[in-house]
């Protein structure tokens, strides 16, 4: 391990989010301590660049990271103009997430996945590639002069945490790894996306080619802008950066993915992160995306300066195992027998956001022809109600998969059974609500949900509205039979990775 400077930053408690939350300056301008370990040809072609890009200097050709699939998008605000010919430039790549409000930035130095898979080209029995991750702000770099927060406009305000940390990150690279910063900058301005940056995340776009040339040597680049899956502890940034990128150019993702089911410490990918549930430490957050992706983790302490691990505590709600399990049989033919099988049937669902009623009208009612309507698709109350009364008129039952908290928003469904001659009856999902918020979390951000499934990370505001205004369905409302309770249960056909994800902290 690289020994530590007298240098080294205390974290500052004050801070409420990640450090990564802040827009960080990079800079080209190294601290008095790491000009010392530089030579003076470096630091006067630093010098140099910076007048270069204030007067708008030349932008050299630019070398691919990926194949055409994924063609890089060249932000020349935020491109580096100088580089060395064996890494090429630093290229902003088109953005990840969904292509109407992408939420990712991506951007390499050089071809550091095509590197890899060119190594093994030919080559049998080699080990997984190896990706060194490291967090940025408070790991990598600092603001300059001792600052707390770093300068919205000065892209050249940044620093070595310690004495020989870019040292030490090329060294990984010449060991063999994959260089990737992987960082959280959430945005708190709405207008500022990936697609249309702010001035302030334009300065940080251009920051981070001065640290990417610091450092100096081939990597990727990666920064979650909003609170969903890819913003740590959530896989995406994992998965979609950096393992799906990786078969994107031509590698096999057994080569690269993280074993399903393994040991973490039988991975050769690992973490380094400075968000670690230590008593100094403002946030979990690093230290929880190591183990939701299932890679070993370091502080900086431990990787720089060769520390002994210090004690921690993750915050956050964890499931108790005992929870993956099945939904008794019982409990499911109780809801798929309506006491009159001669008329139509409504059956209303009540429960919070993320308790499974999906899944539950998937598995239990839509194979036996039951129609579903759902406000997140109609987006009213009154076309929920209107698409209730058209499958009634066709002759067909149907869910209603909404949360129903109350007598007023079932009332109206009573009253179209009793209007048009069919029987209603009610579900209640029975489920506390750190399960649900858990539930929320895990399904945004485990990785797991197909294109087609994709949903997005539901506001707590949901969650505490639905609790603090639940009313317990009675069957006195106008309900045809006994209310039937769901307990939560996991899915037990599930496989062992997905259990293993949903038994990860997410928060």
């Amino acid at each position: 391990m690289a020994p530590s400077s007298s240098s080294n930053r205390s974290s500052d408690k004050s801070r409420k989010a990640d450090d990564d939350d802040f827009v960080v300056v990079a800079s080209a301008v190294r601290s008095a301590s790491t000009k010392a370990s530089t030579t003076a040809s470096e630091g006067s072609s630093v010098k140099k660049r910076k007048t270069d890009d204030h007067l708008g200097s030349k932008t050299q050709s630019l070398f691919p990271l990926f194949n055409k699939k994924m063609s890089a998008t060249v932000d020349p605000e935020a491109s580096s103009s100088s580089s060395d010919p064996q890494q090429g430039a630093f290229v902003w790549l088109a953005p990840l997430g969904p292509s109407s409000r992408p939420s990712c930035l991506r951007a390499s130095l050089g071809r550091p996945l095509q590197e890899q898979v060119e190594r093994r080209k030919g080559v049998q029995g080699q080990e997984k590639v190896k990706v060194a991750c490291f967090d940025l702000d408070g790991c990598l770099v600092v603001p300059r002069n001792g600052k707390s927060f770093p300068s919205a406009t000065d892209e050249y305000d940044f620093e070595e945490t310690r004495w020989g940390v870019f040292k030490r990150v090329k060294e990984e690279y010449q060991k063999g790894a994959c260089i990737a910063i992987v960082s959280n900058q959430k945005q708190t301005s709405p207008q500022s996306t990936a697609l249309t940056p702010s001035s302030r995340l334009k300065t940080w776009k251009s920051k981070l080619a001065h640290i990417a040339h610091a450092i100096d040597c081939p990597m990727l680049v990666l920064a979650a802008l909003s609170d969903d899956g890819f913003r740590k502890p959530g896989r995406a940034m994992w998965d979609k950066g950096i393992v799906d990128a990786y078969v994107e150019v031509g590698g096999q993702r057994e080569d690269i993915e993280v074993t399903p089911g393994g040991q973490v410490q039988d991975e050769v990918s690992y973490f380094v992160g400075d968000a670690a549930g230590r008593p100094q430490d403002h946030n979990d957050t690093d230290r929880k995306w190591a183990t939701n992706v299932g890679i070993p983790f370091y502080t900086p302490e431990e990787f720089f300066d060769g520390k002994r691990p210090q004690q921690y505590k993750i915050t956050g709600w964890k499931p108790p195992a005992d929870l993956v399990s099945t939904v008794g049989e019982d409990i499911v033919s109780k809801t798929l027998l309506p006491s009159d099988k001669t008329k139509p049937d409504i059956v209303v669902f009540v429960g919070p956001p993320a308790s499974g009623k999906t899944s539950y009208f998937r598995r239990h009612f839509q194979p036996h022809g039951y129609a579903w309507v759902n406000q997140d698709k109609l987006k009213t109350a009154a076309k929920c109600q209107q698409a209730v009364k058209d499958y009634l008129q066709q002759g067909e039952s149907v869910v209603i998969d909404n949360t129903n908290r109350n007598v007023t928003t079932r009332a109206p469904y009573i009253a179209i059974a009793k209007e048009l001659g069919a029987q209603v009856r009610c579900v209640h999902f029975d489920v506390v609500k750190d399960l649900a918020w858990h539930n929320n979390l895990f399904r945004a951000r485990a990785g797991l949900q197909n294109e087609e499934d994709a949903r997005s990370l539901v506001p707590k505001l949901a969650f505490d509205s639905y609790y603090a205004n639940l009313e317990a369905p009675k069957r006195s409302e106008g309900f045809d039979a006994d209310i039937v309770l769901v307990p939560w249960a996991f899915d037990a056909e599930a496989d062992a990775e997905t259990k293993r994800r949903w038994l990860c902290l997410w928060d």
